[in-house]
């Protein structure tokens, strides 16, 4: 496993608000205190394996469509494993690689195919998934909560 140099502080770019997981895809996911990160994904997640591995989504997004539809919604809703604040998608590309705790991860994909089948996505007409989720390969394992930093490496 190689071994990647100690983030410099300068890189830091968002904060884990929450960390989620579900038993079942298509439905919102649970807040809880830990995530662990494997090669395959989240352990105990419904989305284990394939090229997607970790979700992560902007709160700020959630709050926008808070606001936007009046609707209940937070970390988890969107069925994202890692919530977080402080990362801006528009400087981010497939390849980049993120620290989050001891995890090492790579972004795969910048959204995805519209999900309009999910139970969010019928309520409001737009699921925010498939413009703002970051899905990430893990390269490194780790465990993750809310509070830890992301760095981009």
């Amino acid at each position: 496993m190689p071994h990647l140099k100690n983030p410099n502080p300068a890189s830091f770019s968002a904060e884990v608000i929450a960390v989620c997981k579900g038993e079942q895809k298509g439905i919102s996911k649970t807040p809880v205190e830990t995530i662990e990160l494997v090669k395959g994904g989240v352990v105990d997640d419904a989305h284990f394996g394939g090229e997607k591995e970790v979700s992560l989504l902007a709160y700020e997004s959630i709050l926008a469509v808070k606001e936007r539809f009046g609707l209940d919604v937070g970390p988890g809703t969107f069925a994202e494993n890692i919530t977080v604040i402080g990362l801006k998608k528009e400087g981010l590309k497939v390849g980049t690689r993120l620290k989050v705790a001891s995890a090492v991860l790579e972004i795969v994909a910048i959204g995805k195919e519209s999900c309009k089948v999910c139970s969010i996505a019928q309520k409001v007409g737009v699921c925010i998934g498939d413009t703002e989720t970051v899905f990430c390969k893990v390269i490194e394992p780790g465990v993750v909560k809310a509070g830890d930093k992301i760095f981009i490496l």
